[in-house]
């Protein structure tokens, strides 16, 4: 019962003080989760040098007017493939 509603449940979690089911997934991803996220930096191995070059190769010949999503998709990607390494 994913979503707590079982009476084994919500027995269970009564009597141990535990969350489970649905309301444990939700606190694990409000709560663990996101502050593992926010102690991730976000730009490690990414320069400023690396962002510009990302968006003059987006844009090609002509001057961007705002960033172009290919150029963050991009950079978005590499920085997630960081995330999966060990």
């Amino acid at each position: 019962a994913i979503d707590g509603t079982s009476a084994q449940v919500q027995e269970a979690a009564r009597d141990r003080g535990e969350l489970y089911g649905g309301a444990r997934i939700n606190h694990i991803f409000r709560t663990e989760f996101f502050e593992e996220l926010q102690s991730l930096d976000a730009c490690h191995k990414l320069s400023d040098a690396d962002i510009a070059q990302s968006i003059r190769q987006a844009t090609g010949p002509r001057a961007p007017l705002f960033v172009p999503e290919v150029a963050f998709e991009v950079l978005a990607r590499r920085q997630i493939r960081l995330l999966r390494s060990p």
